[in-house]
């Protein structure tokens, strides 16, 4: 090092910290400071450029020189109004936001660190930004608020306000004197965190933890004026007395005149407990000081000030917090320059739906272009195509934010067999079969009328028509009682189970059903079997009952779910119980 920079380097080690000498920093932040004095007064380098042309045939040739630099710096043009200055003599430049700037460098492929040519920053010999020591144009340098700014402006339209806590990197960070404390009232008591506030003249209580210790007081106006003039007013608080102690001290004491606020909103301040055991001095008292990082409930300020006031001072080196010892213990706080900074306070962020559609989209659009290829030609009975074509057209999205889509398996063009023969040919035979049998006839006829006055069945057109999804059937019988077998009840008959057909030969639309709809189908006519035949049974099974001895279902275990009588064990019981029906059932083939 020559020796006039050696006096320079003497005076800076002498003007800084104590503790920073063998720090590499501070040698990089000395080295950067001679730069930065030197680079404006540097001379820039010449380069020359050299054209050759050979000619093979006469071996002639020719060379122009010239210099690079001065061409370069001899075009006076601005590129933005293609005036005779340069770029960063601009006024239209000059009046432009640093974002707009941005814009305009890079639309004129200009170099970032002198605004003049159309070389790379790589090559260039200016010197870097004075602010901020990059490799750009001081022009060109964005303050904390126009960065902020700038990276507000795309999700401020119909974004919604919320209160939240984020972290912003910092080398530094100053921790507020925080404790953490149990408040005692009628109701019990609670372990909360407490501010010692020396610059209010109030203590603060949170209303929501007043209420939940049971501490009342008389309720005045408070009016709070905060930084910058701003006046709160709340008129239902509350002047109480509060009964609190240290969490690691044993000896209660009261709060005198402590006001209620609804909604106390302090931020919260978080603590590492490694931090504190990296610190020698604070390495014995470290679990006294450690806490959670929650929000304070507890303001306490100078009208309590015997319990804030510092009583044993505990410091280290330089740049590192210091501990004090209070009325209600050990408490941290200070500077500290050598941990983690993790948090610093934002009061308000803004949460935008239009960048989410936008990031949905362009996630869309990527796996869109990624997908691309050859894809295998599917036949035009391919099922599986013909799902996903029917899903394409007609999934929709609800309004509670669930999709909607339509069968995926249903055919549009179904096409029944032709069975008129076969059901012209049954309506023969059951003709046949009624001419012979009076009564049976007469029963018939009973049950067509039941089934039109019920709109149940209606008379068939003459012709039948051309659709494709008809299915002819037959007509409907009712079915005969069995002689034999006597009547136990006035409303239960034992039959011998003649099918039921439906009524005249008419077409009925084929609709195709899921499984779930069968399924709900037949529970709901099992519970309506189950209700007319076993409601006393239900009725015991409910309660948790043993069925009568003259039930039917005492010999089996059953249970009852879902609004049905369901076996659960003991499946050969079964055999000895008698089947019973209304007269109103029918029995399906």
């Amino acid at each position: 090092m020559p020796t006039i920079l050696k006096f320079r380097w003497y005076d800076f080690t002498a003007a800084a910290d104590e503790g920073e000498f063998s720090d590499l920093t501070l040698v990089s932040r000395f080295l950067n400071t001679e730069a930065d004095k030197c680079g404006a007064f540097a001379t820039t380098e010449e380069r020359t450029w050299t054209k050759r042309t050979h000619r093979q045939a006469t071996h002639s040739t020719k060379e122009r020189e010239g210099n690079f630099e001065e061409a370069r710096t001899s075009e006076k043009t601005c590129p933005v109004c293609q005036g005779e200055h340069f770029l960063r003599d601009c006024q239209k430049f000059l009046k432009a936001s640093v974002q707009d700037r941005w814009a305009l460098v890079k639309k004129s492929r200009v170099c970032f660190r002198c605004l003049q040519g159309r070389h790379r920053k790589e090559n260039c010999r200016k010197p870097p930004c004075k602010e901020c020591k990059r490799w750009h144009h001081h022009l060109l340098h964005a303050g904390p608020e126009e960065r902020t700014t700038a990276g507000n402006e795309d999700t401020q339209r119909g974004a919604s306000s919320i209160m939240a806590s984020v972290n912003a990197v910092n080398n530094a960070r100053a921790y507020l004197k925080i404790v953490p404390v149990e408040v005692f009232g009628s109701h019990g008591s609670k372990k909360i965190l407490a501010l010692m506030d020396e610059g209010s003249t109030v203590s603060l209580l949170d209303e929501k933890v007043a209420q939940e210790i049971g501490v009342q007081g008389t309720t005045e106006e408070l009016v709070i004026e905060t930084v910058g003039g701003q006046l709160i007013k709340k008129k239902d608080s509350q002047t109480l007395d509060l009964t609190v102690k240290g969490i690691h001290q044993g000896r209660r004491k009261t709060l005198k005149r402590v006001r209620t606020v609804d909604n106390l909103k302090l931020a919260p301040q978080f603590l590492e407990k490694k931090r504190i055991e990296d610190c020698p001095h604070l390495k014995k008292i470290a679990d006294s000081l450690h806490y959670e990082g929650e929000s304070p409930q507890l303001l306490i300020g100078q009208d309590n000030w015997e319990l804030i006031v510092t009583r044993e001072v505990r410091r280290g080196r330089p740049g590192q917090p210091v501990a004090s010892r209070t009325g209600l213990g050990w408490v941290l706080h200070g500077l500290d320059t050598g941990g983690i900074r993790p948090v610093h306070f934002a009061n308000r962020c803004l949460h935008a739906s239009e960048v989410e559609e936008e990031m949905h989209r362009t996630i869309k659009e990527h796996f869109a272009i990624e997908a691309l290829g050859v894809q295998a030609r599917r036949p035009t009975t391919d099922a599986e195509g013909k799902a996903l074509a029917i899903l394409e057209k007609t999934c929709r999205r609800l309004e509670d934010g669930r999709f909607e889509a339509g069968l995926l398996w249903r055919k549009e063009d179904e096409v029944m067999p032709d069975n008129y023969a076969s059901a012209r040919t049954r309506l023969f035979n059951i003709e046949k079969k009624l001419d012979k049998d009076p009564q049976l006839k007469s029963e018939y006829s009973k049950q067509i009328q039941h089934l039109i006055d019920n709109q149940y069945a209606e008379e068939a057109p003459v012709k039948d028509g051309e659709n494709k999804k008809t299915w002819k059937k037959e007509k409907v019988h009712a079915a005969k009682n069995d002689p034999a077998w006597k009547m136990t009840t006035s409303k239960k008959t034992k039959t011998d189970g003649k099918v039921i057909r439906p009524s005249n030969v008419q077409d009925r639309r084929y609709i195709p059903l899921d499984a779930e709809l069968l399924e709900q189908a037949e529970a709901l006519l099992l519970k309506g079997s189950q209700e007319r035949c076993f409601r006393e049974d239900i009725k015991c099974v409910q309660q948790e009952k043993q069925p009568e001895g003259s039930s039917k279902l005492r010999k089996l275990d059953v249970v009852y779910e879902d609004g049905l009588l369901r076996l659960k064990g003991r499946i050969d019981a079964i055999q000895d119980v008698n089947f019973f029906r209304t007269e109103d059932d029918i029995i399906a083939e």
